[in-house]
């Protein structure tokens, strides 16, 4: 968007662009454009589309150049430096960014996303989840379908359901 139309975006409140805004440009008779495209594009305005927009990465959806940091093996792509200890399992799609540790009888997988120095407690499990780095999953937790920010701490045995959005640094007990 042009500067002289994001300035007529109301500020100090939710604004929805196609429900208020777009509509507002009609009515002021203000010309916009937009192209139709065959590309992927999806709206990551709330924490569901964002977690799709995870989804359709690690399934193939988008045709993009742009993989995750590390080395695939299979539909698991493991970062630098992961620690999956002996009764531990991964399964894909998933992503495990560098300094992941996976502790025993922790499980991941599939469709999640973990970031840098995630550590997944013994018996932990996360799945289809998104955790952003240095989130602590502790042991015999449950972490399904959610939205994890980075410093978050899961608690032993605590349970993060679906569609959950846990915030950065915030204690999960």
């Amino acid at each position: 968007l042009d500067r002289e139309v994001v300035d007529l975006i109301p500020s100090g409140r939710t604004v929805y662009i196609e429900r208020e805004f777009f509509p507002d440009l009609l009515a002021r008779r203000t010309p916009f454009f937009g192209f139709v495209t065959d590309e992927y594009w999806i709206d990551i305005g709330n924490p569901e589309r964002y977690r799709q927009a995870q989804l359709d990465l690690l399934g193939g959806k988008v045709d993009t150049p742009l993989t995750p940091p590390g080395t695939r093996s299979g539909d698991v792509w493991v970062g630098a430096e992961v620690s999956i200890a002996p009764g531990a399992s991964v399964r894909g799609p998933a992503v495990l960014g560098s300094g992941v540790r996976l502790e025993p009888e922790a499980s991941v997988g599939p469709w999640s996303v973990l970031g840098d120095h995630v550590r997944v407690g013994r018996g932990g499990r996360v799945e289809g989840a998104v955790l952003w780095d240095n989130v602590s999953v502790g042991e015999a937790a449950v972490v399904t379908e959610c939205v994890v920010g980075s410093g978050a701490v899961i608690g032993r045995g605590a349970c993060v359901g679906a569609g959950a959005v846990v915030a950065e640094n915030e204690v999960v007990s």
